[in-house]
């Protein structure tokens, strides 16, 4: 419910008029205002109200004051300040008009300041720039907004194809324009393919959510009434490639209440379940060719600027609109020259994309030195929430510059995720990297270090 100054002004009037006897009716304006800026109480939000206005005009906030706390008449009001009916009348108007200014002002103030608070708890602070995706966003967006919005959303598509940041750059929206009292980011690998699964993932929300351990046997019931009791938003993160997304879907809308549940998933629902579903397609060349001459130049490479423009139609032909195997691509510019990497996919069969993911990945893992590939094989034993750089230099074996400049070489080769801030950064892998040291590295003496 978006709260315009004309609505608020009416909504505050009929208060005002109820000041005195405390009986605000059914007004759902003001409830909302009250909760969103952290108020007791209607009458608090206007006393309140009527003292910021005394800063800024304080004839407009005496007069109602007089008119409405005090419950006296227009007349008698006019009488004591020596001016006529109408002149009172009008200075009413006009403050019920400045109030419902400042309320608006200091809501977004407080609105703006709580959403970046909960920011904090997204996986990055400074996320990439996204292409492509715009139509995607404000699709979702407006669905969120909108007065019948499903309290399900799912972002389906390939691995690598962008899921996770379309749900970020959603959520960092919807988190300034919508009234969330909280939100919880989980990344779930976990396949879930029957009810056993659910109840491991409802267990799994209850132990992020709930304040307190919750017997087992009350925990789903626990979740709705927190579900019921505040609106929060929750983004459960790549889910596993063979999870029931269906599944998933209709235990969560049984216990959603007033919160919402973002999915990814490589998995799409069907249409006969209650959400909202984003299929992400690959990107246009045009908006490929700008994802990839951009991770060029974030990570030092913008030399290559127009080579790789030059080139860029055969690249796309080979590669596709895939955003993480176009930065895989110009990650490989670090060890050879782009003439080498094309010669590579010419001369190389690729029928899908499972099939492109693992060659570029092998080209990647071949370029890399030892120390690296060392630091690499170790993240697959890291948790979902990621690695310390403290913890990475002491279970890799290397020092602190070691780590420094594997964590480069990484990064640049979009090999390794950086999660979190400056003050609390963590370090992980993306599905497909850990899936591809699992089983073609780890299972592959050829390949190990």
């Amino acid at each position: 419910m978006k709260i315009t100054n004309e609505r608020l002004r009416k909504s505050l009037h009929q208060a005002l008029k109820s000041w005195k006897n405390l009986d605000f009716g059914k007004d759902q304006v003001l409830p909302k205002l009250v909760e969103s800026m952290g108020y007791a109480s209607i009458s608090e939000l206007l006393e309140k109200g009527i003292d910021d206005l005394s800063k800024i005009n304080p004839l407009e906030s005496h007069i109602l004051f007089l008119r409405f706390k005090s419950d006296r008449t227009i007349i008698s009001i006019a009488h004591e300040l020596n001016f006529s009916s109408d002149q009172i009348n009008r200075m009413q108007r006009k403050g019920i008009t400045h109030l419902a200014q400042i309320y608006l002002k200091e809501g977004m103030v407080i609105k703006e300041a709580k959403a970046n608070y909960l920011m904090h708890n997204l996986p990055t602070r400074d996320p990439a720039k996204l292409f492509g995706l715009d139509n995607a966003i404000d699709s979702i967006v407006n669905r969120v907004l909108s007065v019948d919005s499903p309290n399900i959303y799912t972002i389906s598509g390939l691995g690598g194809i962008g899921k996770t940041s379309l749900a970020d750059a959603v959520a960092r929206i919807v988190l300034i324009r919508h009234s969330f009292a909280d939100i919880h980011w989980i990344r779930y690998e976990k396949e879930i393919i029957d009810q056993s699964g659910i109840n491991v993932l409802v267990n799994s929300l209850a132990n992020e959510i709930l304040p307190t351990e919750i017997d087992e046997s009350i925990v789903e019931e626990a979740l709705i009434q927190e579900f019921k009791s505040k609106t929060t938003l929750i983004i459960i993160d790549n889910l596993g490639s063979e999870t029931n997304i269906n599944l998933v879907i209709k235990k969560l809308s049984q216990i959603s209440g007033k919160s919402k549940f973002f999915l990814t998933s490589r998995q799409h629902p069907s249409k006969d379940v209650q959400s909202f579903n984003y299929r992400i397609s690959e990107l246009s060349q045009e908006d490929s060719e700008k994802i990839t001459v951009n991770q060029a130049e974030n990570i030092g490479l913008g030399k290559h600027k127009q080579e790789i423009i030059e080139n860029f139609d055969f690249i796309y032909s080979r590669v596709g609109g895939n955003p993480l195997a176009l930065k895989l691509l110009v990650g490989l510019l670090e060890a050879l020259p782009l003439g080498i990497i094309l010669n590579e996919f010419k001369n190389t069969k690729l029928d899908d994309v499972i099939s492109l993911y693992k060659h570029i990945y092998l080209l990647s893992w071949q370029s890399l030195n030892n120390k690296s590939k060392r630091l690499l094989l170790g993240m697959i034993q890291v948790s979902d929430n990621g690695i310390t750089f403290d913890n990475m230099v002491k279970h890799s074996g290397l020092n602190e510059i070691e780590t420094t400049k594997s964590l480069q070489s990484l990064f640049n080769r979009s090999l390794l995720e950086w999660r979190g801030g400056l003050e609390d950064r963590r370090y992980g892998i993306h599905q497909l990297t850990h899936t591809f040291l699992e089983n073609d590295i780890l299972n592959d003496a050829d390949f190990r270090i």
